[in-house]
C-alpha cells in the first residue's frame, strides 16, 4: 500500500472473515488509519453468516466493476486460498487445478492487477510446520507452476522450539522466477531468508543476531 498509493487493494479470505482480516490490517497499520480504507475485503460470507462460494470468476467481476464504477485502478489481488477454488462449481462441474490456473492467468490480465493466489501445502509435506519447502509444496504444482510469473513458499522453520521461547520465525524463499534476467535480477533462486514476525504488530523485520 504505501509503495503504491495510487491503488486500491483487495484480499479475498475464503476461509476467515472479513472481521478477522480487518483486525489484522488495523493492527499492521499502527496509527497510520489512512492507510485502512487502501485496503478492501471481499468476504465470502454473506451478512447473515451465509458462506457465499466465491468463483475465481465472480472475483473477478467483483474487481471489474469496482474498477468501472468507482474509476480507481486496483493494484494487488490476494486469493487466500487456491484449494477452496477448486471445488465444485455452482453449475455441478469439477474446477481442477488446471482450469483454476488458467483462469488465474487470465484473472490478472483482464483485470491488470498483480495477482496473488495462496496455497497451504500437505501435511505430509511440511511436517509440522518447520521443513523447508521446495516449489514441489505447492498445490498442483506441476499445473500451477506453469501459470505463475513468481513461486514463493514460506516456512517456519523455529516452530518446533516455540515451548522454549523461541521468537516467531518465518522463512521464505524464491522457487521460480519466470521471465529472468541474470544480469538485472537482484532476487536469488531458491536461497532461503528468515525474518522475525512480531505477534502483537503483525509486522516482520530482519532477524537480530540474538
Amino acid at each position: 500500500v504505501k509503495s503504491n498509493p495510487d491503488y486500491d487493494h483487495f484480499f479475498i479470505p475464503l476461509e476467515q472473515t472479513e472481521n478477522e482480516i480487518a483486525l489484522i490490517w488495523q493492527t499492521m497499520c499502527g496509527t497510520n488509519t489512512e492507510l485502512h480504507k487502501k485496503v478492501h475485503i471481499l468476504s465470502n460470507y454473506d451478512t447473515d453468516g451465509t458462506f457465499r462460494d466465491l468463483s475465481i470468476l465472480d472475483i473477478q467481476e467483483y474487481i471489474l466493476e469496482f474498477q468501472r464504477l468507482t474509476s480507481k485502478k486496483v493494484g494487488c489481488v490476494v486469493i487466500d486460498h487456491i484449494g477452496i477454488l477448486c471445488n465444485t462449481n455452482k453449475l455441478g462441474q469439477d474446477e481442477g487445478v488446471k482450469t483454476i490456473s488458467k483462469a488465474m492467468k487470465g484473472f490478472a490480465v483482464k483485470t491488470n492487477t498483480f495477482l496473488i493466489m495462496q496455497s497451504q501445502t500437505a501435511r505430509e509435506k511440511a511436517g509440522i510446520g518447520d521443513l523447508e519447502l521446495n516449489k514441489d509444496a505447492a498445490f498442483g504444482t506441476s499445473v500451477f507452476e506453469n501459470f505463475c510469473d513468481y513461486l514463493v513458499t514460506l516456512w517456519q522453520p523455529l516452530k518446533r522450539m516455540y515451548k522454549q521461547g523461541a521468537p516467531t520465525v518465518m522463512a521464505y524463499k524464491f522457487c521460480k522466477i519466470r521471465h529472468k534476467n541474470q544480469k538485472k535480477d537482484v532476487i536469488t533462486e531458491d536461497v532461503p531468508y528468515s525474518v522475525y514476525y512480531d505477534p502483537d504488530s503483525k509486522l516482520i523485520r530482519a532477524l537480530t543476531q540474538d
